[in-house]
């Protein structure tokens, strides 16, 4: 993972350094990334595990992934797993003559709550410090985070987000195979960003705040920038990060 020297994962992340994640795909193998997927509610045929998938899987549904990115708000819950498109109805005197027969919700755990606390730190930083900076406008009691994402020939964009309570995403492209660019350069923080930010500023303050705290489980320390290792006495240099705000060891 190389921008102007070794960079640490958490930049690579926030800059879509594709390079340092397909490096990062193959460290961990290409099983492990597809049983994770399968975790998150992906459904990865074992004829589709192949190297390919850590550069973008097209058998991915927007509501999949909607479901998916929940879990990074909620300590590592998805969102629901069935969706309801109608949950009461009323009269015309604000009576209400209908509920479904059962208004339980069902979530499953797809990552342990260390995991997701961490993967939000990192989106967070995509707007902080990587390629959002300055594009994220929300209310100030926004406390989630955003990603967006291109196709390689600019057919299609998308932008995906949460915050404690909801999750959205926005697709934007052309359904047809073989379609042209929607036109050269249209990357999903120019498109798809602006119409999801527009959907979640709508929202309810209760419905976009909501304080995504860190667990317990985790502990922050200080590290070595060589070695990846806790910093020790043989880290012979200590310098300011002003991307992460906090000291680097070398």
């Amino acid at each position: 993972m190389f921008e102007r020297g070794l960079i640490p994962l958490r930049r690579a992340f926030e800059q879509s350094k594709v390079a340092a994640m397909v490096r990062l795909g193959n460290q961990v193998g290409v099983p492990a990334v597809a049983e994770t997927a399968r975790a998150m509610g992906f459904e990865v045929p074992a004829a589709d595990v192949l190297p390919r998938m850590l550069v973008g899987w097209d058998a991915v549904s927007l509501r999949q992934a909607v479901a998916a990115v929940a879990c990074f708000g909620r300590a590592g819950m998805g969102g629901a797993k069935t969706l309801r498109l109608v949950t009461r109805i009323e009269d015309a005197d604000g009576r209400v003559r209908w509920y479904p027969p059962d208004l339980k919700v069902a979530h499953d755990r797809m990552v342990d709550e260390a995991t997701a606390y961490q993967v939000h730190r990192f989106m967070r930083g995509v707007a902080e410090n990587g390629n959002l900076r300055g594009a994220v406008k929300l209310k100030p009691v926004f406390r989630g985070a955003v990603k967006t994402g291109t196709l390689h020939d600019f057919s299609s964009c998308w932008a995906l987000g949460y915050s404690a309570r909801v999750s959205c995403g926005v697709w934007c492209g052309f359904l047809q195979g073989n379609s042209p660019a929607i036109y050269e350069g249209a990357f999903g923080r120019e498109i798809a960003l602006p119409v999801w930010q527009a959907v979640m500023n709508a929202l309810p303050d209760d419905w976009l705040g909501g304080e995504i705290r860190m667990p317990s489980s985790i502990a922050e320390v200080e590290v070595c920038r060589v070695s990846g290792q806790r910093a020790g006495q043989y880290c012979y240099e200590m310098k300011d990060d002003p991307q992460t705000l906090s000291l680097i060891h070398i």
